[in-house]
């Protein structure tokens, strides 16, 4: 699901990790992290890091932004999780 939110929109590169998670519901309004056993939308995005998201960074106001990985499309399709949110 996290990779039709990136397609499904000219996805900023940052974004805010809250700004995220509010696309993602826009996609999918059952979308939640805590079913798929993550306690929190950023743990939920670092088991993804080095694959999708390249990092979880704070900005000037010290609120999160991630970083997705260039090829992060491909990678995503590939990844473990694919099955989750294809």
């Amino acid at each position: 699901m996290l990779e039709k939110t990136i397609q499904s929109r000219k996805i900023e590169n940052p974004i805010l990790l809250a700004r995220l998670k509010q696309q993602m519901l826009r996609v999918d309004p059952g979308f939640s992290e805590k079913k798929l056993g993550y306690s929190s939308f950023k743990s939920f995005l670092l088991a993804l890091e080095g694959d999708l998201v390249e990092k979880i960074e704070p900005d000037e106001n010290d609120l999160p932004k991630v970083y997705f990985t260039r090829n992060h499309a491909t990678e995503f399709q590939e990844h473990e999780f694919a099955k989750t949110f294809l």
